[in-house]
């Protein structure tokens, strides 16, 4: 039976741990997984094109570089693959029994609730932009809530706080991950500009 996206949507932020449960009941295959992710990344960073394209640019030393959107989607990949392994790795660690299939469904999926809340942002930025700030903020928060929920779900950790600690180590790594990989890929051509 074909999920009914738009209700899934609506629960994952009502009741993500019943969400994630859903997600989890697919049991998508690992190479369905794979290319759920793939096209998410592409979809996020479509929308990151589009929002570099419509928001003004800042004044000159306010940001230190812009990605273009294949960049942005080449880094976007990497460090979404190697989240899903963080996640494994780290609540194991921490007496999870998810395994990487589990992580990749479900990292997929907030992907895709992440896209449709910055569509969101990005309507309201246009109408309201002071909205759109209190929007953007309100997403962050709860989004790591229900981030904390699906990570519980996934690994039957007992509490969604327990969650945040794999979150965290999960985080770390990936932010170590996009800082080689930014430097490999930008750090030259940024370093050829300011000469």
């Amino acid at each position: 039976m074909t999920p009914d996206i738009r209700a899934m949507v609506v629960t994952t932020l009502t009741n993500p741990a019943q969400a994630a449960r859903e997600v989890l009941a697919l049991n998508l295959p690992m190479n369905v997984g794979w290319m759920a992710l793939v096209a998410v990344s592409a979809i996020n960073a479509a929308i990151y094109g589009i929002t570099d394209f419509f928001i003004p640019e800042p004044p000159d030393g306010m940001v230190l570089f812009r990605l273009s959107p294949v960049v942005y989607f080449l880094l976007l990949v990497p460090a979404l693959s190697i989240a899903v392994f963080a996640l494994f790795w780290v609540g194991r660690a921490l007496g999870g029994t998810g395994d990487v299939q589990q992580m990749l469904a479900l990292t997929a999926w907030l992907q895709f609730v992440r896209a449709v809340a910055q569509v969101l942002a990005l309507v309201l930025q246009a109408i309201f932009p002071v909205m759109a700030v209190l929007f953007a903020l309100g997403i962050m928060i709860w989004g790591t809530w229900i981030a904390a929920n699906f990570v519980n779900e996934g690994h039957q950790l007992g509490s969604p706080l327990k969650a945040f600690g794999v979150i965290i180590g999960a985080g770390v790594g990936v932010i170590l991950t996009l800082s080689v990989l930014i430097t490999l890929f930008i750090g030259p051509t940024m370093g050829g500009a300011n000469v």
